[in-house]
């Protein structure tokens, strides 16, 4: 697997727990509650986040 991948995986992994709020995604990541929220949903894609948000 290609560090893209890596990375492309644990963010599916941390989309799918349940156990992770979107707050917490939010203090961790700066990628808002609501987005993550909507991303959870499916209503938005992941990968239309930009790297930078990201990291």
């Amino acid at each position: 697997m290609n560090p893209i991948e890596e990375v492309e995986h644990m963010i599916k992994q941390l989309i799918e727990d349940e156990n992770v709020s979107g707050y917490r995604i939010q203090k961790d990541t700066g990628v808002s509650s609501s987005n993550f929220n909507a991303i959870r949903r499916g209503e938005r894609d992941y990968k239309n986040l930009t790297f930078e948000v990201i990291i």
